[in-house]
């Protein structure tokens, strides 16, 4: 809907077998440039941090944001 407001980032759920799996997707999220944060029964939350460079005529400010990513197994009911 045009001037409907929103955040401008994308969330991104993740959905695996098997949370228990860590091997089978963790190295494909750390490659990816993710941080595992929180590990909890059947959630996993990955983060990752881009810098961002604001430009003025004075100075440049860069601050770090970071980008949340949970991962939940197929068919939960955080996948949902």
């Amino acid at each position: 809907m045009p001037g409907l407001a929103a955040k401008p980032i994308i969330d991104v759920l993740v959905t695996v077998e098997s949370m228990a799996d860590e091997a089978r997707y963790l190295p494909h999220l750390v490659g990816a440039g993710y941080q595992l944060r929180v590990r909890e029964l059947g959630h996993r939350l990955f983060a990752r941090s881009t810098s961002v460079s604001t430009s003025t005529s004075c100075s440049t400010t860069t601050t770090t944001r970071r980008r949340p990513t949970s991962s939940c197994a197929t068919g939960s009911a955080g996948a949902r």
